[in-house]
């Protein structure tokens, strides 16, 4: 432990931090090693850092590839007796139909239950929903057609989910596919002072991956605007109950096109 006394002072005072006090001196010399180990510190961190990045987005993608890839596979016929069986289907011509340029998800479910604060919200539910259609789910209200989606969407977390789920033949979850799903939830949640064009570009930041582009970020928000015919729409705020905005479908749409971003 080093010492000095300052001038004017009888008291010795402590030498700070990275610095030396030789005998008999009243001030503090800062030493030359110090500072440069705060500099090695500092470049190690901000080299990490860079390496930390890097490595998440590269298993990002890599993610998503396997992800897609997961998706897009065909199931791989067996052939017994001369004849093709697939998985509880007869298929005699899977090997001559063309590969599909777009992939599709169908997801089937069976025995479904949901348990929620010792009451059962649903029970024995089965049913399949096929890609490239649109299915809608109807029902008296509380019936569970919201629990149902938040089931099949992996969003059940406030209850004990029972069942299978398969998505193209295959167990599987949908919370494992966020990046090809989008989950639109019944209320409207965004900025009321907003406007249509700033709300959905704030939510595309968001959600897109950070290595993007603005211009990347531009074309998918502005072909979500064309794909839900809000072009004439696009520079309106959303609006509320105090200041005139647009009207409830077109706020719906909105919601929809803001978990289209992606």
């Amino acid at each position: 432990m080093f010492y000095k006394c300052p001038t004017g002072s009888v008291k010795p005072t402590v030498c700070p931090l990275l610095s030396v006090c030789p005998p008999g001196s009243s001030a503090d010399q800062p030493i030359i090693i110090g500072a440069t180990i705060d500099v090695g510190i500092i470049v190690f961190i901000i080299v990490a850092y860079y390496v930390y990045v890097c490595i998440r987005d590269a298993m990002r993608k890599k993610g998503d590839e396997r992800r897609k890839k997961h998706i897009t596979q065909e199931p791989q016929p067996v052939v017994i007796s001369d004849t093709i069986v697939e998985d509880e289907i007869l298929a005699f011509d899977v090997l001559e139909q063309p590969k599909p340029t777009s992939f599709t998800m169908s997801i089937s479910f069976s025995h479904l239950k949901l348990i929620a604060s010792k009451k059962v919200i649903i029970e024995n539910l089965s049913g399949r929903i096929r890609g490239g259609k649109l299915t809608a789910v109807m029902g008296l209200s509380g019936s569970g057609k919201t629990s149902l989606l938040n089931v099949l969407a992996g969003r059940a977390f406030y209850g004990t989910v029972t069942g299978e789920i398969k998505i193209n033949g295959r167990r599987d979850n949908l919370r494992w596919h966020r990046g090809l799903v989008g989950y639109v939830p019944q209320d409207d949640i965004m900025l009321r002072t907003m406007t249509v064009e700033e709300t959905l570009y704030f939510a595309a930041r968001c959600r897109l991956d950070s290595g993007k582009y603005a211009r990347e970020v531009n074309a998918i928000v502005e072909r979500a605007i064309r794909i839900l015919g809000l072009e004439d729409i696009r520079y309106s705020i959303i609006g509320d109950e105090k200041q005139r905005g647009i009207s409830g479908g077109q706020r719906k749409r909105v919601n929809v096109c803001l978990y289209a971003t992606h």
